[in-house]
């Protein structure tokens, strides 16, 4: 037979503090009692239809609203969606895209995945000094630039304004400077060696998230 569990108040005072600190550990664990994610940015501006989708749930993502680690950025149709990471991180998101906030480090490190449509990126000097956009069809890293990166031209494309970046996929790694940018065809294949766009390319990449 089991012994009945003892009144916390016979206790001794060591052993009421053993418990009360077992019992306190035991909530911490629960389900929904755990600290909420840390907040690594904020919503600028957004237009149309763009969410910040949260565990189970979505939040709408209107001006002054705070992004949170693993929170996943969404936009609909027509819709714009432009973000804060960090102290010197700007992201600007076109229609029907979907970007998650995978790892953030303030001043030290973030990583975020590039799941569907075309972001612009910039990233200032005093940023993160480790950048990374990561996606099926390959991995951006940065310091201290402004870039473009997807749908353009049929392809996945990156494309950079200043700075520079490293673009590895398939094996294979480029680098790009200003004014020069990159195509991947498909998932799995490599990127292109680094080239000039035409203004006409460029304009039509940046009006797609402006």
């Amino acid at each position: 037979m089991l012994s009945p569990i003892p009144k916390i108040q016979s206790l001794t005072p060591s052993r009421r503090a053993v418990l009360l600190a077992l019992t306190a550990c035991g909530a911490m664990l629960k389900p929904g009692l755990a600290d909420a994610a840390p907040t690594v940015g904020r919503v600028n501006a957004a237009s149309g239809t763009a969410d910040l989708a949260r565990a189970a749930a979505k939040i709408e993502a209107s001006a002054g609203a705070p992004v949170l680690l693993d929170d996943l950025a969404e936009t609909g149709e027509a819709s714009r969606l432009d973000l804060s990471i960090g102290e010197a991180t700007r992201i600007r998101l076109g229609a029907k895209t979907a970007l998650r906030i995978n790892r953030f480090v303030p001043g030290v490190a973030a990583i975020l995945k590039l799941e569907d449509g075309p972001i612009l990126v910039d990233h200032g000097p005093h940023a993160e000094r480790n950048f990374e956009i990561q996606s099926v069809y390959g991995l951006i890293a940065t310091r201290g630039t402004s870039f473009f990166a997807g749908p353009s031209k049929g392809v996945f494309g990156v494309f950079v304004r200043e700075g520079a970046v490293i673009v590895k996929a398939a094996g294979k790694r480029v680098r790009l400077e200003a004014g020069m940018g990159t195509d991947i065809s498909a998932p799995g294949a490599p990127p292109t060696s680094p080239k000039a766009w035409g203004q006409p390319r460029i304009e039509a990449a940046l009006q797609s998230v402006q």
